[in-house]
């Protein structure tokens, strides 16, 4: 092994240590998601009524969920398939490791094409619970108005 090859090793180790921090906060964040969701849940087959409303809620939080995982999984996915492919998966001897970690780049590629439009569904998600807030408690926005 030469020092191009040592350089490279220690470059790519120290990229993993520093995606490593962010990916440990982004599966923190994730278990509080689901205990909150659970919450969100819980209280919401708790209510004695149920109709329109709550149905749109409950597919809207269960969207969220679907989403948020997606989400996760692209994040921790691609920085843990990357270290699997460079430093665990063996190519022939001669290849060397320049070559190996291009080859890793080519087979993690779909992970950077993927990563995007499920924070768009997530946003227009949030965005139609919050503008059906008052919808919801009072059955029509021109009630809401005339309350105030």
């Amino acid at each position: 092994m030469g020092p191009k090859e040592q350089q490279l090793i220690s470059a790519e180790a120290e990229a993993f240590l520093i995606s490593a921090a962010p990916l440990m906060v982004v599966l923190t964040g994730y278990g509080a998601f689901i205990f909150g969701f659970m919450v969100a849940i819980r209280s919401l087959t708790m209510r004695e009524s149920w109709g329109r409303p709550q149905t749109i809620l409950l597919v809207c939080l269960v969207t969220i969920l679907i989403c948020f995982t997606w989400i996760v999984s692209i994040s921790g996915g691609g920085i843990l398939m990357a270290e699997g492919f460079i430093f665990m998966q063996t190519l022939e001897q001669q290849q060397g490791l320049i070559n190996h970690v291009q080859a890793a780049d080519k087979r993690i590629m779909i992970w950077q094409y993927i990563s995007d439009w499920p924070a768009t569904i997530l946003a227009s998600i949030i965005y139609i619970i919050h503008e059906s807030s008052s919808y919801i408690p009072y059955g029509h926005p021109s009630n809401a108005a005339s309350l105030e």
